[in-house]
């Protein structure tokens, strides 16, 4: 298109846009220690979905597809409560749509945004309190896609776009617990030859984690509810604009486990939606799951 305290992207993300694309802004993981380092991460990520409906001659059709994500970032502190983190993707998607397969493949919009942190209460790695916000702006630099599900997968938007995020992170030794949320305002498409504009999106989450030590490692697993939405599209003709039916609704369990070893981490999630309003259009069903690592380069303010 997080909050992390290891992989210390402080801010959620979008990387593609319609339902896949807000799960790319999921959280990216990390329960333990208030890390001040400077952080490189790479991050890849897995949505699958499908759908089943009666096609013209009458027959049961599943239309299904796949998305495979590359996240690459990195994340500097400016100052003690200033942070600024940049991040592209790169993104493989196929899917088939009533037996017409296609394959969508490029580079993901890039995004910047600054994070301040207006709230900080730090005892040690393992119990600190932190409240941040974060802003920026989305460049179109992915692909649109022209695939018959466009507002499915495609790995750009052709627009600027603004996201915010709040985030809330408190732990105390051996437990804790994560709040965040965030809005997506997307501009309007450059890339079509007609006004289109995606449909804003919005989600928020809630998680708590337990921290332990296996050996040498700094471990922590947790879960917790999360909400995912989207506007409608809107192709935005004069006098009239046209919206396009394809909002949505999704709430879903997130599982996570992460583990740090100096200054290297690692973290693994899964996603299972338990209830989800769309459109027609949309998939019936899907999951995401993700791995991400990051390295620290030096440690900072």
């Amino acid at each position: 298109m997080v909050i992390s305290l290891i992989l210390l992207l402080p801010a959620l993300q979008l990387g593609a846009h319609g339902i896949d694309g807000c799960i790319s802004g999921n959280l990216l993981g990390g329960f333990t220690g208030y890390d001040r380092g400077n952080r490189i991460g790479i991050r890849q990520l897995y949505f699958t979905g499908s759908s089943e409906h009666t096609n013209f001659w009458g027959q049961d059709v599943t239309d299904y597809g796949h998305s495979f994500a590359t996240f690459l970032s990195g994340n500097m502190f400016l100052s003690r409560r200033w942070s600024i983190m940049a991040n592209t993707s790169y993104y493989v998607n196929y899917e088939d749509f009533s037996g017409e397969k296609s394959t969508e493949l490029g580079w993901g919009d890039s995004r910047l945004i600054m994070s301040y942190t207006f709230y900080l209460r730090i005892k040690d790695s393992t119990s600190f309190s932190r409240a941040s916000a974060g802003f920026g702006i989305e460049l179109p630099t992915g692909k649109v896609a022209n695939s018959a599900l466009v507002g499915n997968f495609s790995t750009g938007s052709g627009s600027y776009d603004f996201p915010f995020s709040a985030n809330y992170i408190t732990s105390r030794r051996n437990h804790g617990i994560r709040a965040t949320g965030f809005f997506l305002y997307n501009g309007r498409n450059h890339q079509f030859s007609y006004p289109y504009k995606y449909g804003n999106a919005f989600g928020m989450s809630l998680s708590a984690f337990r921290n332990f030590s296996v050996r040498n490692w700094q471990c922590s697993i947790g879960a917790g509810p999360s909400l995912l939405s989207s506007d409608n599209d809107v192709y935005e003709f004069e006098p009239r604009p046209y919206i396009v039916s394809n909002k949505y609704l999704a709430a879903f369990v997130q599982g996570e486990i992460a583990a740090r070893l100096g200054g290297f981490a690692i973290n693994t999630s899964v996603n299972l939606p338990f209830y989800t309003e769309k459109a027609e259009e949309l998939f019936d069903q899907f999951f995401w799951c993700e791995l991400g690592m990051s390295l620290a380069l030096s440690r900072s303010h």
